[in-house]
């Protein structure tokens, strides 16, 4: 089975949206909550959750990956807090 949630995390394309929207949201004042560090976070806080309430491996990972991504749109988003 492939590890997409790695496979994902460890993409180079993605960290780099990250790290692009960092720069933006720190040069402008604040608002550096939608960076590569929040994201991860977020993927593990779903993990422990969907565990303790016994869902499946596979949806926890869809999950994981959801959590992941769900950020990305904020690179479009460079001169206003992306909510």
């Amino acid at each position: 089975m492939v590890d997409y949630f790695n496979k994902i995390k460890n993409d180079k394309s993605i960290i780099a949206i990250y790290r692009k929207i960092h720069e933006y949201e720190d040069a402008e004042g604040g608002y550096a909550y939608h960076d590569y560090k929040h994201v991860n976070n977020v993927a593990n806080y779903c993990e422990k959750i969907l565990k303790a309430l016994k869902y499946d491996d596979d949806f926890i990972s869809e999950t994981k990956i959801a959590a992941l991504l769900h950020d990305t749109g904020c690179i479009e988003r460079k001169r206003k807090p992306c909510l």
